[in-house]
């Protein structure tokens, strides 16, 4: 298969075209959370590194498990578009919760004078809220694959062509380009703050920066809440608003879907007949 017809199926499939818009900007979004930002936002506003650690541990069960049930429930239930909008607008809203509870909490509240975790409010929101965010955005994130069979299914209907392996092919060239993509921005965007020559580590802390003798020189401390938490929750939230807008035009209901298999099942059902 030559370019020419790569650039057919991507010119005449609307849907593949929207689901790359969809896909391209979560992965965008979701390969912005570099363990730079995360130093940042733990080590050097809630002070604690250690706590990040401590909180994954407590978060990754719970958060799969949820996201297996979601994408599983809400896919069965709604069909996959309706699926991805339902995701995309719980994760919106969940980030922007995120962002709140970090701008108006108090997350050096999480640290006992020990440095072991204090369960506070701070601490049981952010927990409760990185679960939910992870089921929501698992729906957007895991129900990609499946869409793309439909996008070939789709294409199957439309111009009689097989051609999964085009779209896996188009989606793992989107996946290359982002994720070396991301990387760069969060890098510039704190370049942009003061740490262009070093990045912060997990011991470095507020009382480092700009210090005499420090490495750490000319950091413009008020900008790293609103860097770090752009990076983390609100390019998030600018991935999942292109979701929703790409959604509005991916044709591909679950209604239309059952039609599409409908029509496959009869011209396969003829190429059996006829051979």
């Amino acid at each position: 298969m030559g370019l020419k017809d790569y650039w057919e199926t991507i010119k005449g499939n609307r849907a593949i075209q929207m689901l790359i818009v969809s896909a391209s900007s979560d992965k965008l979004a979701s390969s912005m959370r570099t363990s730079t930002v995360y130093i940042v936002l733990f080590g050097l506003i809630a002070g604690n590194y250690s706590l990040y650690g401590v909180m994954t541990g407590m978060t990754t069960i719970p958060s799969a498990i949820i996201c297996m049930v979601f994408v599983a429930g809400l896919a069965t239930t709604l069909g996959q578009r309706k699926a991805m909008l339902v995701g995309s607008w719980g994760g919106i809203v969940l980030n922007v919760l995120m962002i709140l509870l970090w701008v108006l909490g108090d997350p050096t509240s999480m640290s006992n004078p020990d440095g072991s975790l204090h369960m506070g409010f701070f601490a049981i929101s952010y927990i409760l809220l990185t679960i939910a965010i992870s089921g929501f955005q698992g729906i957007s994130g895991n129900i990609v694959i499946p869409m793309t069979a439909d996008c070939a299914d789709y294409e199957v209907y439309r111009t009689g062509k097989y051609v999964p392996g085009l779209m896996g092919t188009l989606f793992s060239l989107v996946d290359k380009l982002v994720s070396s993509f991301a990387p760069l921005l969060a890098g510039v965007s704190l370049a942009a703050i003061g740490f262009s020559t070093v990045l912060p580590d997990t011991n470095t802390r507020m009382a480092d920066l700009n210090a005499p003798g420090s490495v750490y020189q000319n950091i413009n401390v008020g900008a790293i809440p609103f860097v770090a938490l752009t990076l983390a929750f609100g390019v998030v939230i600018l991935g999942l608003v292109c979701n929703i807008v790409a959604l509005k035009f991916y044709p591909l209901t679950k209604e239309y879907m059952a039609e599409i298999q409908d029509e496959i099942a009869a011209i396969k059902a003829k190429a059996m007949s006829e051979g």
